[in-house]
């Protein structure tokens, strides 16, 4: 199985610091990108697996990105967004736009690394039950 890929995007080159530092070390090829727009382009060129996604950006915000990236799903990616926003409308857009989980700033570590690694998990066992093993078919 090749290495999972996670693309970060998001505007504050803080945060990308923070969570690569956060996923640095656990086999992941990590991508960054300061919007939706550079995002966007790594997105289509490195295929990740995870996006970490700030909804809050210049040039393409989280949502028009979402939007965006949605018609390729076939469960070929997982989105976690990262916000300080707590507007419950906001967050259910979110989840109407197909991401899997939500992290509110400030975030933990040991959370970002859990719900990343769950992603992963969720997205494996996706994959396989559309393509069992031999000896189950």
């Amino acid at each position: 199985m090749s290495t999972p890929a996670v693309l970060i995007i998001d505007d504050e080159s803080s945060v990308q610091s923070v969570l690569e530092e956060i996923l640095n070390g656990r086999g992941y090829d990590i991508y960054l990108a300061k919007n939706g727009e550079e995002g966007l382009q790594k997105f289509k060129e490195f295929s990740p697996d995870v996006v970490l996604l700030d909804l809050n950006m210049p040039e393409m915000d989280g949502f028009a990105f979402l939007e965006a990236v949605k018609p390729s799903r076939l469960d070929s990616y997982e989105v976690i967004v990262i916000t300080g926003n707590t507007e419950n409308r906001k967050v259910v857009k979110c989840y109407d736009l197909g991401a899997e989980s939500i992290l509110r700033k400030p975030f933990f570590a040991a959370e970002v690394r859990r719900v990343v690694e769950h992603s992963l998990e969720r997205k494996k066992m996706l994959r396989e039950s559309k393509n069992p093993p031999s000896e189950f078919k």
